[in-house]
């Protein structure tokens, strides 16, 4: 983790691009997996992140399947990396992270810097040499399956897949943020198995290191490790992924039946002999979902748009909550896979409420932007800032950043011209982003069926 923090907003600002813009280096390994390294000698640890192309998208399908894999392989580098501190040779306690998302899959090991080269040849021996016994194949199945079942009970999870499925129509999309069925019914250990060699593919990664670190050394060891990976004649990869466009021809409103589920976290031998009892009702207070469409993910209006989504959902929950309309909004900002932002209104007593608080802070803010002296891009730069960059104090946060950069737009300083665009962006700039792309009316609302 990064030592120095800056103490105000405006410190942030004024150091962020000194900090972080020095010390890159890139180099390609001899087999072909790109590799990038971010030095900070601030710190004493280091991040190892492995990215595989692919993730959800490509399960086919098999929802699930592919976030199976991504355990398995991260469970066998936490397993390489207990036998090394076992016989000694790594003597810190690295912590492994392992996501699947839409387009690409990531494995991070933060370590000391001094277990570094060993933990990187852990890594390898993990991906070449790694064994899945049918029993650990069992329970990474069972843990993706268990993730699936609570994924479905949401219901802002429904509200998203109704829109995911009211706007495209690809069924990779579809599947991906299905909130109905079960997955991996079917799925046995031979399929784990066969899979398996098909992941020992140089194509499908890329390494992102940061942290105190010497690139000459990191490079020796990667060579002489993930170096080793094969590279098939054969076109066995990922095929590149094609995005497909999100239907925003018209405005739209749809109502959802959402399944009321109820969980508990807590185990059975602790539960006591009487069942929790829950009262019949229909007042739910269920959430309600707007969808907003961004510019295109390689313009600046992009980066633009992500800032005043972040403004407006910190206003809207802020002004919500003192109003008792909402207790809170959770926004999914847009993407590159998904040019549309989501923002979820929780525990809505009365709809028309959200409506209104929606249309009314869009209207304030215009007027704010046309007046200078509010200073409210101050606000809407600090609100970017939190939400996007604050992540860069960490050398895990950090290394998430270039490896989207990387594998959404091929840079890994993306994070870097973003932070460059909103730091120079003027009133003008977000007036019109609001003008064009924030219409008083969602274009996509979403509510449920038992609304009020």
């Amino acid at each position: 983790m990064e030592e120095k923090k800056s103490t105000t907003t405006q410190d942030f600002f004024s150091d962020f691009e000194k900090n972080n813009s020095q010390n890159f280096d890139s180099f390609i390994l001899q087999n072909g997996i790109p590799v990038t390294v971010k030095s900070n000698n601030q710190t004493s640890n280091a991040v190892i992140l492995i990215s595989i192309k692919g993730g959800k998208l490509a399960d086919k399908g098999n929802s699930g399947f592919t976030n199976v894999m991504t355990n398995a392989f991260a469970s066998n580098i936490q397993n390489e990396i207990y036998k090394q501190k076992y016989f000694g040779t790594i003597k810190g306690t690295p912590e492994i992270l392992a996501e699947t998302n839409l387009s690409f899959s990531t494995i991070s090991v933060e370590c000391n810097y001094e277990d570094l080269e060993n933990c990187i040849k852990a890594i390898s021996d993990a991906l070449i040499f790694g064994e899945i016994l049918p029993a650990d194949a069992d329970s990474y199945v069972y843990s993706v399956q268990t993730q699936k079942r609570l994924y479905n009970g949401s219901p802002v999870n429904q509200l998203y897949s109704k829109a995911i499925n009211y706007l495209y129509s690809s069924a990779d999309y579809k599947n991906a943020f299905d909130s109905e069925k079960d997955i991996l019914e079917f799925t046995n250990y031979l399929d784990i198995l066969e899979a398996y060699p098909k992941f020992l593919n140089a194509s499908l990664y890329n390494v992102v290191i940061i942290g105190n670190t010497n690139t000459e050394q990191i490079k020796t060891s990667l060579e002489k490790s993930i170096g080793q990976l094969s590279t098939p004649n054969s076109k066995t990869g990922i095929k590149p992924l094609k995005i497909p466009e999100p239907n925003f021809t018209k405005s739209k409103k749809l109502s959802v039946k959402i399944r009321h589920l109820f969980y508990t976290d807590v185990a059975a031998e602790d539960a006591g002999p009487m069942p929790a009892i829950l009262v019949p009702t229909k007042n739910f207070e269920d959430p309600v979902q707007f969808w907003v469409k961004s510019p295109e993910a390689t313009s600046k209006e992009f980066a633009y748009f992500s800032a005043l989504s972040f403004y407006l959902a910190d206003q809207m929950e802020e002004l919500g909550s003192n109003q008792n309309i909402t207790s809170k909004i959770q926004i999914v900002n847009a993407s590159k896979n998904i040019p549309a932002a989501s923002f979820t209104f929780l525990n809505v007593a009365k709809v028309s409420n959200v409506n209104t608080l929606y249309k009314n802070t869009i209207a304030n803010l215009k007027e704010k932007l046309k007046n200078p002296e509010s200073n409210i891009i101050h606000d809407i730069k600090t609100s970017w800032l939190m939400n996007t960059l604050s992540s860069t104090q960490t050398n895990r946060g950090t290394a998430i950043l270039i490896n989207e950069g990387i594998n959404n737009f091929g840079d890994s300083k993306k994070y870097i011209k973003d932070y460059e665009l909103i730091a120079n962006s003027t009133e003008t700039d977000f007036l019109a982003i609001l003008n064009d792309y924030f219409p008083e009316e969602a274009q996509l609302r979403l509510y449920s069926a038992d609304a009020k």
